[in-house]
């Protein structure tokens, strides 16, 4: 009996096997089933990116949605971003006092300024 792999002719050594190899089976099947390939949404790499755009409402964002925007850039991306920048202004001009009543998170560097 040989493979049922139409482009190997190989013959095979055992029972109740269809196929030679592992690669024989596999290639098989990715031969007999193109259109569930076709089904099967491909998303590009620059798909799967989000992308951000400065806003005009930065400087309205609450605590919480401007942190999430934030964390919302793929990997270190967000260092250049509007929302960081609006961050970084709040931290130079807010006071600790103002900070941490809005739920900020007070760095070192602001704590160790005022003393």
């Amino acid at each position: 009996m040989k493979c049922m792999n139409e482009h190997c002719n190989n013959e095979l050594s055992g029972r109740q096997k269809q196929f030679c190899s592992d690669k024989c089976r596999m290639q098989h099947k990715r031969q007999s089933e193109p259109e569930q390939e076709s089904k099967v949404e491909q998303v590009k790499p620059e798909q799967s990116k989000v992308e951000h755009k400065p806003e005009q409402g930065v400087k309205s964002m609450t605590r919480h949605p401007l942190s999430a925007a934030i964390r919302a850039y793929p990997q270190d991306s967000w260092v250049n971003s509007s929302e960081h920048k609006e961050l970084m202004r709040r931290l130079h001009s807010m006071s600790i006092d103002e900070l941490e009543a809005d739920g900020y998170w007070v760095p070192a560097w602001k704590r160790s300024a005022v003393a």
